[in-house]
């Protein structure tokens, strides 16, 4: 009850945020975005460390003051995504005009086919203006994502995806209806570049391995999907540049468990190879490099090992994080 309450509060704060921003003009509230986000970046300690330890083994090669300069960028770009997912309801419409579309023709190419297609989405610029790839296609689209503790603002977050005709897809409970969806030639968007923890598998990602989701390629796998990676990539104040890349070849040699881990290296390596164009619009502030199975000493250590050998002491981490107990980001 109490708990409830207090969720009910915190529904209301944002709601009046959201009610403010309304009356600021939308370049105005990216500015002050920007401003946030630079607080933000010294205020929130913690955060700050992760991002700047990341950021310093994933570029070797930069100075320290430039690391610092992508960091701050990184802070103010999810600033930016916060302002502009709260103004979606009334810039959407405008989208046309803000957001220049490339690789229009990848895209349509995959939508029209004969396979059913997973959007490859990664926390880079702006990812929830990508919803806006099914609605120039008007076909129904599906995203995992991952509930929040709070209901009331959980379901304020789905509100709005679905303007774009983007339905939320529970994140562990959502696997069965994305396979439902996909049977029936809908699109599945995936954000596919976040530590997986115990379900992921250990894959290089800058140079270090990282519990990657193997469940786009299993997908893809199963189902003959096309792996269609999409960005937006931030281009000035307030407009994008959105586009797709060429499919993800899914590998097939007859042997399912390295297949599926061969796809998902080539996923990794593509998103690296954006990020690396635009390392500031990344979310650099998240764990991404934060669990590895202790007994995978290389990174072609596939999950289902981690499966399997429930006699190994690493085993008993698998199974709390599957339960909810697990360290989590």
């Amino acid at each position: 009850m109490i708990k409830d309450f207090f969720q009910r509060i915190a529904y209301l704060f944002l709601r009046l945020f959201v009610f403010l921003l309304s009356l600021i003009p939308f370049e105005a509230s990216l500015r002050l975005a920007d401003g946030v986000g630079l607080l933000t970046y010294y205020v929130w300690v913690s955060r700050r460390k992760v991002t700047l330890d990341n950021l310093r083994k994933a570029f070797r090669g930069k100075t320290e003051g430039e690391v610092i300069a992508i960091a701050k960028e990184s802070f103010q770009n999810f600033a930016r995504v916060v302002v502009e997912f709260v103004k979606i309801p009334s810039v959407f419409h405008e989208l046309d005009k803000r957001a220049v579309k490339y690789g229009e023709d990848i895209a349509q190419r995959a939508f029209n086919g004969p396979k059913a297609v997973i959007l490859l989405i990664s926390h880079l610029g702006n990812w929830e203006i990508i919803a806006s790839f099914a609605w120039y296609v008007k076909r129904p689209s599906h995203v995992f994502g991952k509930p929040f503790r709070n209901p009331y603002i959980y379901n304020y977050v789905k509100r709005v995806r679905s303007i774009a005709g983007t339905f939320n897809l529970d994140a562990v409970k959502g696997i069965q209806d994305a396979i439902h969806a996909l049977k029936r030639k809908e699109i599945v968007g995936m954000l596919i570049d976040q530590n997986a923890g115990a379900r992921g598998i250990p894959v290089e990602f800058f140079g270090r391995p990282a519990m990657t989701s193997s469940l786009p390629a299993s997908l893809a796998y199963k189902y003959d999907c096309v792996l269609l990676p999409v960005f937006c990539i931030r281009e000035g104040c307030g407009h994008f540049r959105l586009y797709a890349k060429e499919p993800v070849p899914v590998s097939r040699t007859g042997n399912k468990e390295k297949d599926i881990y061969e796809t998902t290296r080539r996923i990794n390596m593509m998103m690296e190879d954006e990020i690396r164009k635009y390392p500031g619009q990344w979310l650099w502030m998240h764990k991404r490099w934060k669990w590895k199975p202790s007994y995978a000493p290389e990174v072609k250590k596939d999950a289902w090992i981690l499966e399997k050998d429930l006699s190994h002491p690493e085993a008993k981490n698998v199974e709390a994080e599957k339960q909810g107990k697990g360290d989590r980001v």
